[in-house]
């Protein structure tokens, strides 16, 4: 009797144990990492509920060693073997997007309504779950990826920072006078309904000598929290460029085709 008091005791101790952990440890270590990451409590939950069911897991095999049920933890141990294995082969791709959901959960490198990219996918970003990413993609259709996929492709997220560099490519006539094109470009940088950022200074330099063209590339960096959308600050910009090249009346030239004709050969009479 006195053993089996010992035993139950035991047991109580390795269950209050477990539920301790899980709920002053892992929880509290999930809730503090979710609380200084932003995430909402549904992001956490499945988190949660993983460690539980590793720490429940462990402790129901040491409560089978307390109560000497040693042949029975063996057969235990090597049947979970051969089921891990087959759960393993069947459910190996859902197990990968698990796995990666605890991994994106701490590595955090985007949160709910970031803009992101995923391979060949853009949208912005509605729930991280703990199996998938769910987008609203730019064209207006739901998409879920895979967590494996979003932690093995190249990810790009255009929220993280707030400021962004743009490139466009200008080309003008060959008999353009070059130092007034570059100074037409600068005003046209400088108005102040666009958020181009004076630092770092855009950037006007010639870039190619084309058939038809000089090629001008125009580099300079933007604030996104202005609002105005990156292809609308392009074709603001653009329609800056060609007003200002009106005013000095610089060509923008047109793809141009020389064409010559060659009279037939003759042949020598004898």
């Amino acid at each position: 009797m006195v053993n089996v008091l010992y035993r139950i005791v035991y047991s109580v101790v390795v269950v209050v144990v477990a539920w301790l952990i899980k709920k002053y440890v892992t929880d509290s270590m999930v809730d503090a990492f979710a609380k200084k990451q932003k995430v909402g409590a549904g992001a956490s939950k499945p988190i949660k509920n993983f460690f539980g069911i590793i720490i429940y897991v462990a402790a129901f095999f040491i409560l089978l060693g307390i109560w000497n049920l040693r042949t029975t933890l063996t057969g235990l141990l090597a049947a979970a073997g051969m089921v891990g294995i087959v759960i393993g082969l069947s459910l190996r791709e859902v197990l990968s997007d698990l796995l990666a959901g605890v991994i994106l959960f701490f590595d955090r490198p985007f949160k709910v309504g970031d803009s992101l990219v995923v391979g060949d996918i853009g949208g912005k970003v509605l729930d991280i779950g703990v199996r998938s990413v769910k987008l609203k993609t730019w064209d207006g259709i739901f998409a879920s990826i895979p967590n494996r996929k979003v932690t093995s492709e190249v990810l790009k997220n255009y929220s993280k920072y707030t400021q962004r560099r743009l490139e466009i490519i200008v080309g003008v006539d060959y008999d353009s006078d070059l130092e007034r094109v570059r100074k037409a470009m600068d005003r046209a940088l400088a108005i102040d309904d666009l958020p181009i950022l004076k630092d770092p200074k855009p950037v006007v330099a010639l870039e190619t000598l084309d058939a038809s063209s000089i090629n001008f590339k125009v580099q300079f960096w933007f604030s996104t929290d202005s609002g105005m959308p990156w292809m609308s600050l392009r074709g603001k910009l653009l329609q800056a460029i060609v007003e200002e090249f009106r005013k000095e009346k610089i060509t923008i030239p047109f793809p141009q085709v020389t064409i010559s004709s060659r009279e037939p050969e003759i042949p020598k009479s004898r």
